[in-house]
């Protein structure tokens, strides 16, 4: 995976395609880190549930896909699955043990093979690495230093100003794949129910909800 994964160069500029390589290198790194420590599971007949969604959806979407996708079935309890890029889709056991139906499980897989597909993963890697080393980041950064006064307020407005871009992409992406997910599982004649949507954002409420106990107490057993 390391020599598969090489990264590939696109800026001229020096400064941003080394942002660029650091950004992508750790993804790699997350994931032969996480092959090493087992973290993916091996149960054939999960694994096989699995890969035949994926074929079924491969099968009526040929032209979306040049390659075999690699399939990883992670440990994680979150309702989730996740897209890497590079073709990598992994789904957590979480979603297998929420999921009510097979038609659940591939519309999650269709959204994040949708990810893969609109190379969302190396967009985003692309735009933190020109933000991060663009002229005007630098200069924004540069006056908070060189200011004697208001820097917690100004540094946190550049911060804030980042982080709304980033979630406004974000959001563009989510609702990209959102709608190129219903496309593929319609041209593989998967059944979709709007409602799957609702019932699999409520997944995470247990999480938003009050702690009982002060947070210590949750962290008691490791002292």
């Amino acid at each position: 995976l390391t020599k598969a994964l090489v990264c590939p160069s696109f800026f001229k500029e020096k400064e941003t395609q080394k942002k660029f390589k650091e950004y992508w290198e750790s993804r790699t790194d997350y994931l032969v880190t996480a092959i090493s420590d087992n973290s993916f599971i091996q149960q054939q007949k999960v694994y096989d549930y699995l890969q035949q969604i994926l074929q079924d959806i491969i099968k009526g979407n040929k032209s979306y896909f040049k390659s075999q996708p690699l399939l990883l079935v992670d440990r994680s309890s979150s309702v989730n699955a996740y897209a890497m890029g590079n073709n990598v889709l992994a789904v957590n056991l979480g979603l297998l043990s929420f999921a009510e139906t097979r038609e659940e499980v591939a519309l999650v897989m269709a959204h994040e093979l949708a990810h893969n597909i609109l190379d969302h993963a190396l967009k985003s890697m692309k735009e933190r690495a020109e933000t991060f080393t663009s002229d005007e980041y630098k200069e924004s950064l540069k006056s908070v230093l060189d200011s004697k006064f208001g820097r917690y307020s100004r540094l946190k407005k550049i911060m804030e100003g980042y982080v709304y871009n980033s979630a406004k992409h974000n959001r563009y992406h989510e609702e990209e794949a959102d709608s190129l997910a219903i496309t593929l599982l319609a041209n593989s004649n998967i059944a979709f129910n709007p409602a799957a949507y609702l019932r699999l954002d409520s997944a995470d409420l247990v999480y938003r909800m009050s702690l009982k106990n002060t947070t210590k107490s949750y962290f008691s057993d490791f002292n």
